[in-house]
């Protein structure tokens, strides 16, 4: 299905807040996220505000075996950009793709981050960041599926390649999903995810209002639960301790 614009209207009262990792939590799925497969599509949106002091990558996403390759979104603070890499099952470079460098930097405070990538079609793929499409493409292979499905590799918040936490962080509204067609959300409509003021949009209770379907991962509640997934993909659990993000928010 495709994004009706016409759902995106901020609800009256919607509320939204933010969790911090101190470099010493990291969420662990413990198993594959269900209904995860592999395919040619996905779409993730999150806020992110990043901290002084993080490792020289932040996996916001990680999926990969070490050493062999799989789907991974991650900031890398010896260029402050926002990259995702994704192999194919035969560990093959499909995409390799980046945000502008200084894109996300300690000093930007609240970044919105959305990201599509559709391996049918070429120049199917774009980062945007504040809802301006920054996308440098190194790598894009049409044709086949990203490997998505890792048992016990589904982290949020870790170092490159050796599931340990890393990250400091604060995340809001984290979004992720493969749909079942290519949404094109171009930097002509930043309002899907983005209100166009810097603010999150309501994305419903389950995360199914912009593409009509209930996303694999939602995060979006409080720190006290904020492992807890909103989405149908199952929970997180928590290693470290995840504190309150309070007023900082985006």
């Amino acid at each position: 299905m495709m994004i009706d614009p016409y759902r995106y209207v901020t609800a009256a009262g919607f509320t939204y807040t933010a969790t911090s990792f101190d470099g010493a939590s990291y969420l662990n799925r413990g198993a594959n996220i269900t209904g995860m497969a592999n395919g040619p599509r996905i779409l993730s949106s999150f806020w992110i505000k990043m901290g002084a002091g993080t490792d020289d990558q932040t996996h916001v996403i990680h999926t990969n075996a070490a050493g062999t390759g799989g789907f991974i979104i991650y900031r890398d603070s010896s260029d402050n950009r926002i990259h995702v890499l994704a192999n194919d099952s035969g560990f093959n470079l499909l995409v390799n793709m980046a945000s502008d460098t200084d894109s996300v930097k300690v000093s930007s405070g609240w970044v919105h981050v959305l990201i599509e990538i559709d391996t049918t079609t070429a120049g199917r793929r774009y980062i945007a960041i504040n809802g301006v499409d920054q996308t440098h493409e190194f790598t894009f292979t049409t044709g086949s599926d990203m490997l998505l499905p890792f048992a016990n590799k589904w982290n949020f918040a870790v170092n490159a390649n050796n599931d340990t936490p890393s990250c400091k962080a604060l995340f809001s509204e984290v979004y992720f999903t493969t749909p079942a067609a290519w949404q094109g959300l171009s930097t002509a409509k930043p309002k899907f995810f983005n209100s166009g003021t810097s603010k999150p949009v309501d994305l419903g209770a389950d995360g199914s209002t912009p593409t009509g379907t209930q996303p694999l991962i939602y995060l979006r509640n409080a720190f006290g639960t904020f492992q807890t997934n909103l989405g149908s993909g199952g929970n997180f659990t928590v290693t470290g301790t995840l504190i309150d993000g309070g007023s900082d928010k985006p």
